[in-house]
């Protein structure tokens, strides 16, 4: 006859069963300890406590889909977020010839450049016959009107101007005019501006697939990842940055791929040479994308320095502190390698030490510079948008990370990252502003756009907020608002700005 496990002879009921019980949610508190196999009060063999360091997750892991699975999911997420792309920036396309007065005139002239195998421009070199066509056939509006008597003349016609663009590296160009090259292979359009733009509608649709891998990783549903991805596609500014040519296409896609890839290492599902190349990639697409790189790295310190990790028990098996610190040195030079190659490749380039912008010139910093620039990336998202509905998403997106950095039951992970999200967005343009004077000496207003890198970690921890039917209702509220004003603007679009 079988002898019962409990070596007390105590008698227990259904309800005190000494199976583990396992949560199916987050923790109930930072400090609270989960009833796993390791807590003596639910083993009956205290030989099979396991140590701290082999602590099993609040959830059990499921098994992982094979690689064909992985794939097939991969392409069908791409194509439903490309095809949603597809159908605002196409759109826009068709309806706006006019070259955007946020410096696409510039970037149209790299892009033809690169186009001609002239993949590096040179400090203080003029626009080319392609670019300057192009306005004289476009026009700026409403700043510059098109000139139909020089547009398409063949008279060697050059604007007067240079292209400011040369601190870009030419990464971002070199990816899309492979992109338009292909297009105008299969006849969608003769046109290397027209096919610029349109590969635009791939720049978004892979930066909405980035943006709902992260809210999933964070734990958001898939429901509440769908309608954050929806939110960003009908903001302005998001669709306007895949509508023209311009670098800011790479923007959401960067901020996403960079969060995702540190989230995966500090839970131990990615190598460690990730790192250099998280902070390698922004800096070599556009040096305003290391907004990110700020916002991982007071991440990885505030998760290695938060009161209690590594004893609080059911989280996830995470990196140790060593290894956190370790992480933020191998980001910050993969950073410095790739900003320094770049400086060494722009200056072997430069043909000009003239300074482009002397207006911008100071002799001395002023404390007044910070207080202006504070909080200036927490109105990114709004600045994004041309429509009155703006500011209520952007009070439901900060009082969702405020709300997860003081719930004690969330864990650490999530309360470090919105820890690091709400420090960029507030201070986060203090880092532009001191670089520009330390190494140019000048003041430059620090625009808003700047910060469109740290918004896909911002919509993934308010994908997580948008639970239950109500919310979701909500959310969906807005994206159709949003949408019918992609189409049929709501307000008025404000003045343009310059770069």
């Amino acid at each position: 006859m079988n002898q019962p496990l409990n070596p007390t002879n105590e008698t227990h009921s259904a309800d005190t069963d000494r199976r583990p019980v396992v949560s199916t949610g987050v923790v109930a508190g930072a400090d609270a300890v989960p009833r796993y196999q390791h807590d003596r009060s639910v083993v009956d063999d205290p030989d099979e406590i396991a140590a701290p360091d082999d602590w099993s997750p609040v959830r059990p892991p499921l098994p992982r889909p094979g690689i064909a699975v992985t794939i097939r999911r991969i392409v069908l997420l791409l194509l439903i977020t490309t095809a949603a792309t597809a159908a605002i920036v196409s759109y826009q396309v068709g309806h706006s010839r006019s070259l955007s007065p946020v410096d696409e005139l510039t970037y149209v002239d790299y892009l033809a450049k690169v186009d001609t195998g002239h993949f590096v421009i040179s400090r203080g070199e003029q626009l080319g016959p392609y670019a300057s066509n192009a306005i004289a056939c476009r026009g700026i509006l409403p700043s510059v009107a098109p000139r139909p008597t020089v547009c398409d003349s063949h008279s060697g016609y050059l604007y007067p101007a240079r292209n400011t663009a040369d601190i870009d590296p030419p990464t971002y160009y070199v990816l899309t005019d492979v992109g338009a090259r292909a297009l105008i292979a299969v006849g969608v359009t003769r046109d290397l501006v027209d096919a610029g733009r349109l590969v635009g509608i791939f720049w978004g649709g892979a930066a909405l697939a980035a943006v709902f891998w992260l809210c999933l990783l964070l734990g958001a549903s898939r429901t509440s990842g769908a309608l954050v991805c929806a939110a960003a596609l009908t903001t302005t500014g998001f669709w306007k940055s895949w509508t023209h040519v311009t670098p800011h296409a790479s923007d959401v896609l960067i901020g996403a791929l960079v969060s995702v890839a540190v989230l995966l290492w500090v839970r131990r599902e990615a190598p460690g040479w990730l790192l250099l190349l998280v902070g390698a990639a922004p800096v070599m697409f556009k040096a305003s994308d290391v907004t990110v790189i700020a916002a991982v790295i007071v991440f990885l310190l505030a998760l290695a320095l938060w009161p209690g990790f590594g004893t609080a028990a059911g989280q996830r098996r995470l990196r140790s502190r060593r290894e956190l610190l370790l992480g933020t040195a191998m980001i910050v030079a993969g950073l410095a390698a790739a900003t320094l190659l770049w400086l060494l490749v722009r200056g072997h380039y430069s043909l000009s030490a003239v300074n482009d912008f002397p207006q911008f010139n100071a002799n001395r910093f002023q404390l007044k510079w910070l207080l202006d620039s504070l909080g200036t990336f927490a109105q990114s998202f709004q600045s994004l948008s041309t429509t009155g509905l703006a500011p209520i998403f952007v009070i439901w997106m900060f009082g969702s990370v405020v709300h997860q950095l003081s719930d004690r039951s969330d864990s650490l992970e999530v309360r470090s990252l919105s820890f690091a999200a709400l420090t960029v967005a507030i201070f986060g343009a203090w880092l532009y502003v001191v670089s520009n004077y330390v190494l140019l000496h000048q003041r430059v207003v620090i625009p808003a756009r700047y910060g469109a890198t740290l918004m896909p970690v911002l919509l993934a921890l308010t994908a997580r907020n948008i639970r239950g039917r109500v919310a979701q209702l909500a959310a969906l509220v807005y994206v159709v608002l949003m949408m019918i004003s992609a189409f049929h603007p709501l307000c008025p679009p404000p003045a343009p700005r310059s770069s």
